[in-house]
């Protein structure tokens, strides 16, 4: 009994140490919410001139930006990434200013030119609600 005391003093002194979270996220990162994210929904465009300003909240995985112009149709899709913690802005290069405003609130702004519409989705591929969510807005 005499041996296995000072290996339950050490458990004991390991499993009673918490480790530290880290809850700092950078400025483009928000801390994830606990609970149940709502699903992916648009909830303004607005028209500023030349710029337009969407605002959605959700648990959004992927942001699709059609720029639609007489030349054709240029589609821009953007991942969103998790790191358990926080949710960084979205990968890869745009000319496209896109924002964390809050937990699973967002907002997407872009300049337009003469005779281009657009379309812009936002979606939910990660299985939490069971299938794809989806939501869009044509402007």
């Amino acid at each position: 009994m005499k041996h296995i005391l000072p290996f339950v003093i050490i458990l004991f002194l390991f499993a009673s140490c918490k480790k530290k979270e880290n809850t700092s996220c950078t400025d483009n990162t928000f801390p994830i919410e606990k609970g149940t994210p709502p699903a992916p929904k648009i909830i303004e465009v607005k028209k500023e001139g030349n710029k337009r300003i969407i605002s959605f909240t959700g648990k959004v995985t992927t942001i699709y930006f059609d720029r639609i112009t007489p030349a054709g149709t240029t589609r821009f899709v953007y991942e969103l990434q998790y790191d358990g913690l926080c949710q960084t802005s979205v990968i890869g290069s745009t000319s496209y200013e896109f924002k964390r405003t809050g937990a699973f609130t967002y907002t997407f702004n872009h300049s337009v030119s003469n005779g281009e519409t657009n379309e812009f989705a936002i979606a939910d591929f990660s299985g939490h609600y069971g299938f794809t969510t989806l939501d869009n807005a044509k402007y």
